[in-house]
């Protein structure tokens, strides 16, 4: 059933007043659709989709004060409308050079850097810095920044790593020995 038809039977039933109740009730329904979709263009913290929903009720309203058929067209037309615009917005915002495209995983972050250099437990490396308690020392692979459990020491001091926890790479100092 299309709408146009609707708008004219409810000018002929019941004269130029209800066509003016109806052409407002479309006109509100298009005012909805240019506010969700400015929504997606401009910065309002939800504003403009609270005056969108405010204009489609309204508008809904007006259309069933002008026929029951205008009142239920509408009310089908608003979820699709809305649906249809979203998913533009959507799309748009993908698209977007403001929106980042990058994801934050499991192997994020400074958490695998012991990993990456091959230091488990066990693993012997050399204080390149004074530890106060954290220092950086260099295993075979590469620097790393360690914690040293005991007093502070300089660097040449060879560390064993005890424990990992999380980003945390937990040492002791050796007496003496060479790096492994």
């Amino acid at each position: 059933m299309s709408l146009l038809p609707t708008l004219i039977q409810a000018t002929t039933e019941s004269g130029a007043f209800a066509m003016n109740d109806a052409l407002w009730a479309v006109l509100l329904l298009a005012i909805a659709a240019v506010l969700l979709l400015l929504e997606f263009l401009l910065v309002s913290f939800g504003l403009l989709a609270i005056a969108a929903f405010g204009c489609a009720v309204t508008g809904i309203v007006l259309g069933f004060g002008s026929s029951p058929v205008v009142g239920w067209s509408l009310l089908a037309a608003t979820p699709l409308l809305a649906v249809v615009v979203i998913t533009w917005g959507l799309r748009r915002l993908m698209r977007s050079g403001l929106v980042p495209k990058e994801e934050v995983t499991e192997d994020a972050g400074y958490r695998h850097a012991s990993n990456l250099l091959g230091v488990t437990i066990g693993s012997r490396g050399t204080l390149v810095s004074d530890a106060m308690p954290t220092g950086r020392a260099r295993f075979p692979a590469g620097d790393l920044d360690v914690l040293v459990e005991g007093p502070t020491v300089g660097p040449g001091t060879v560390v064993t790593v005890r424990r990992i926890e999380g980003a945390t790479v937990i040492v002791t100092c050796e007496t003496g020995g060479s790096p492994g």
